[in-house]
Protein backbone atom coordinates (compact mmCIF):
# COMPACT_ATOMS: atom_id res chain seq x y z
CA UNK A 1 0.00 0.00 0.00
CA UNK A 2 1.34 3.25 -0.66
CA UNK A 3 1.67 6.15 1.33
CA UNK A 4 1.50 9.92 0.21
CA UNK A 5 3.16 12.98 1.27
CA UNK A 6 2.16 16.39 -0.50
CA UNK A 7 4.14 19.70 -0.21
CA UNK A 8 3.97 23.38 -1.26
CA UNK A 9 7.07 25.12 -2.85
CA UNK A 10 6.29 29.01 -3.35
CA UNK A 11 7.56 30.70 -6.54
CA UNK A 12 7.58 34.77 -6.38
CA UNK A 13 5.81 36.26 -9.37
CA UNK A 14 7.30 38.18 -11.66
CA UNK A 15 5.45 40.45 -13.71
CA UNK A 16 8.13 40.67 -16.62
CA UNK A 17 9.66 37.59 -16.48
CA UNK A 18 7.45 34.28 -15.71
CA UNK A 19 9.71 31.94 -15.72
CA UNK A 20 11.82 30.12 -13.05
CA UNK A 21 15.19 31.26 -12.46
CA UNK A 22 18.29 28.83 -12.41
CA UNK A 23 18.09 29.34 -8.42
CA UNK A 24 14.58 28.42 -8.02
CA UNK A 25 14.68 25.17 -9.92
CA UNK A 26 17.90 23.86 -8.39
CA UNK A 27 15.72 24.55 -5.13
CA UNK A 28 13.02 22.45 -6.08
CA UNK A 29 15.39 19.73 -7.25
CA UNK A 30 17.23 19.69 -3.86
CA UNK A 31 13.43 19.01 -2.45
CA UNK A 32 12.83 16.06 -5.41
CA UNK A 33 16.66 14.58 -4.84
CA UNK A 34 16.00 15.06 -0.91
CA UNK A 35 12.59 13.28 -0.72
CA UNK A 36 14.15 10.51 -3.36
CA UNK A 37 16.99 9.91 -0.93
CA UNK A 38 14.52 9.41 1.98
CA UNK A 39 12.65 6.43 -0.51
CA UNK A 40 10.28 8.76 -1.62
CA UNK A 41 9.19 8.94 -5.28
CA UNK A 42 7.37 11.62 -7.17
CA UNK A 43 4.11 11.11 -7.96
CA UNK A 44 2.50 14.32 -9.52
CA UNK A 45 2.79 17.97 -9.10
CA UNK A 46 0.52 20.99 -10.21
CA UNK A 47 1.38 24.75 -10.52
CA UNK A 48 -1.15 27.67 -9.58
CA UNK A 49 -1.48 31.10 -9.22
CA UNK A 50 -1.42 32.03 -5.14
CA UNK A 51 -4.41 33.66 -3.67
CA UNK A 52 -2.06 36.59 -3.13
CA UNK A 53 -1.29 37.33 -6.54
CA UNK A 54 1.95 37.45 -5.55
CA UNK A 55 3.64 34.08 -6.54
CA UNK A 56 2.86 30.67 -7.94
CA UNK A 57 2.56 27.54 -5.54
CA UNK A 58 3.87 24.09 -6.99
CA UNK A 59 1.66 21.28 -5.24
CA UNK A 60 4.02 18.10 -5.50
CA UNK A 61 3.16 14.72 -4.34
CA UNK A 62 5.25 11.81 -3.21
CA UNK A 63 4.71 8.39 -2.79
CA UNK A 64 6.17 5.45 -1.46
CA UNK A 65 5.53 1.99 -0.37
CA UNK A 66 3.75 1.90 3.68
CA UNK A 67 5.98 0.35 6.40
CA UNK A 68 2.49 -0.57 7.78
CA UNK A 69 0.82 -3.66 6.34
Amino acid sequence: MLKYQSEFVRIPFKILKKTMTENEVSKLDELINQRASEGWKLITYGAMMSDDLLSYTILITFGRESEEM
